[in-house]
């Protein structure tokens, strides 16, 4: 009889990194549309956001 596998998440663990990794990827999306002034007014500047955006998404 072969091993069984065993996994240190659940389900419900892999179901939540899921919905953040998409999630993270929609705001990276959002923040890329920004323009260069609502970046200005949130600290942020292009290479901050081109930085953020190349961050796969199961990285915060």
């Amino acid at each position: 009889m072969a091993p069984r596998l065993r996994f240190n998440f659940s389900a419900v663990q892999l179901f939540d990194a899921i919905v953040a990794g998409i999630e993270r990827q929609q705001q990276r999306r959002a923040l890329a549309r920004l323009d260069d002034h609502l970046l200005a007014d949130i600290g942020r500047n292009r290479a901050d956001v081109a930085a953020e955006c190349d961050k796969p998404f199961w990285r915060d």
